[in-house]
């Protein structure tokens, strides 16, 4: 059986959670807030994916990495921690090179 590919207009695949281990930025948590760093990771994914659901519900959209900040914002902020811009920034760029699960 053929398929015609010209019906498809979007090919859409979830690389976070999927291919890149979200809570491998822990270690870098860890670093920048000792004793916090999994509480930090655990706590930013949870907010970064509350707020991706609750912006689709209420149809008020925003990017993935503002959703990404947003989440970081208040988990440091819930968590009592120092959130430098330098300590944002650094988080930031780190999920940009999220370590990819073993194949």
């Amino acid at each position: 059986m053929q398929t015609d590919h010209r019906r498809f207009k979007a090919l859409v695949f979830d690389a976070y959670g999927t291919l890149f281990d979200v809570y491998s930025i822990a270690s870098l948590c860890e670093q920048l807030f000792p004793g916090n760093g999994n509480a930090l990771a655990m706590m930013w994914r949870a907010k970064q994916l509350q707020y991706s659901l609750l912006r689709s519900l209420m149809d008020r959209y925003k990017d993935f990495w503002q959703l990404t900040e947003d989440g970081l914002v208040y988990s440091a902020r819930s968590l009592k921690l120092d959130l430098t811009s330098e300590r944002r920034t650094r988080l930031m760029d780190a999920y940009l090179t999220l370590e990819a699960f073993p194949t």
